[in-house]
Formats: structure tokens, sequence, C-alpha cells
């Protein structure tokens, strides 16, 4: 059941705008989560842009020379990119091991043993996992922000539900926290349904209270206001049988319906 003080929001701006300082705390950072991620996606499109690029203009290149020497010194004219520093890597290597072949002079066959190959294909892997990790900074970011993302709109579900609870509690027992305090229509009253009805735009018909004569001791009968030293003031909603096993039902104020022997009910007629 709604309480009768809830506010009505015509837009998602106005929910926003009036929400709790820990509802805005987590929208911020949710907020601030998404635009980080956004700015990851698009750093990396940009650069994965760029390579693809880069990739295209090395074999290019290394396709219009016959040799590997005229081949080296036409890639060493590009920009710097993952291909060329591989490309160097490996021909600095090779150098290494064939002083002279790709220096100038009569073009000679320089070929490696197999040791050498498979020293040659380590220091060219070695290369490769530092290109990739290069490429990959920042990568586990979106990984991190989608693992949080989901438990900070868990929380803001959570929250969002305390407060609801508290909206439902918080009437009986007043603004505060204090029994007491609250003056208006009460939880689970006829008021409070009344009020219900009308803030969706339809007729509520108070009902009638067939009020027989009482026959117990007391004679506390239905529409009679009454207190009680606990649940405080209220009103006899129904009265079931007779004398001293009489049951009488109130409807107090900020306790709801409450079911009460007469004859150990300690009510005072208001």
């Amino acid at each position: 059941m709604l309480q009768a003080e809830t506010a009505q929001f015509t837009s998602t701006i106005d929910m926003v705008l009036n929400a709790s300082v820990e509802t805005m705390i987590v929208l911020v950072v949710i907020g601030a989560m998404s635009l980080a991620s956004w700015f990851v996606i698009g750093l990396k499109w940009w650069q994965f842009c760029r390579i693809r690029g880069q990739s295209r203009r090395f074999f290019a290149e290394v396709g219009e020379h016959p040799g590997l020497r005229e081949a080296y010194r036409g890639v060493m004219k590009l920009p710097p990119s993952p291909f060329s520093r591989l490309f160097r890597e490996g021909i600095t290597f090779y150098s290494e091991l064939r002083p002279g072949a790709i220096g100038d002079g009569q073009a000679e066959t320089h070929s490696l043993s197999d040791s050498q190959l498979e020293a040659l294909k380590m220091v060219l892997d070695k290369e490769i996992a530092s290109e990739r990790d290069e490429v990959s900074h920042y990568v586990p970011w979106l990984a991190t922000i989608g693992a949080v993302s989901p438990l900070m709109g868990l929380l803001g579900t959570v929250l969002g539900v305390m407060q609801a609870f508290f909206g439902i509690v918080g009437p009986a027992l007043g603004r505060g926290g204090k029994r007491g305090a609250y003056s208006g229509p009460t939880y689970n009253s006829i008021e409070n349904i009344a009020e219900f009805f009308a803030s969706r735009g339809k007729k509520f018909t108070r009902p009638k209270l067939e009020v027989p004569a009482p026959t117990g001791r007391k004679g506390f009968r239905p529409g009679q206001k009454v207190r009680h030293p606990k649940y405080g003031e209220g009103m006899v909603y129904k009265r079931e049988g007779e004398g001293e096993d009489a049951k009488i039902t109130v409807q107090f104020l900020r306790f709801g319906l409450k079911k009460l022997v007469e004859k150990y009910a300690q009510l005072e007629r208001v």
C-alpha cells in the first residue's frame, strides 16, 4: 500500500533530482564507470584501426622489394609500428648471426642452422608478446567495469527497497523514527485507503458499519472511540460474542487492527 505522502514524479529526471544521497552516489559511480568504459572502447577502436593501416603499409612496402636488404631499408623509412619494430628486431638478430648479410655488397646466400632458427623464433616470440601487451593495455579495465557495474546496480536496488520499506513503516513510527510524531493518515487505515484510490482518480466509498446495540457489561460498540494504555487511541471496528467472552476488534491509529478480549482489554471510552 502506498503512503499518502508519496511523491508523484512526472519524468525520469524528476526521480533523479529527488533521489536520496545514497542513490545519487550510486548513479554517479555507475555513470563514471560507463564513461570510462566507453572511453577505453573508443581508444582501442582507434588504436586497432591505426594498426590495421600500418599493416597495409608494411606489407605493401615489403612486397615492392625483391630482396631482404631492400625491404629492410624500405621498412625503416615507414613510421614506427608493431610490424616495423618486429621486423627490425628479427633483422638485427639475423645480422648478429650472419655479419654482413644485410650490408652493402654482392648478395650471398646465408642460411641458418636449426639451433639458430630456434633462437630467432624465441627472440621474435618475445617481441610479439611485448607488442601484444602494449596493444591490450587498458583492456582489463573493461572486464573490471563489466564485473562491478551489475553489483553497483544491485546495491542501488537494495537501497531502493530499503527506502520503500521505510516509506511503509515510517508513518507508523512517525517522522524521525519517534512514535506519536505523525498526525496524518496511517497505514492500513480507512483514510489511507481512501487517499490511495483518490491518487489514482478512482472513487472510494467509505463502508457503512452496522452498529448493533451493546449487550456486554462494558458495552463497547462498533464506531465508538476508545483508548488503550499501549496502543493509544482507536475506534471499535467489530464486536463478537456476549458477556465476559465478548471480543472486540479495534482500529488503532498507529498499530492497525487489533482483536482484544473485552474483559481484559483495559479500554477506556474517549
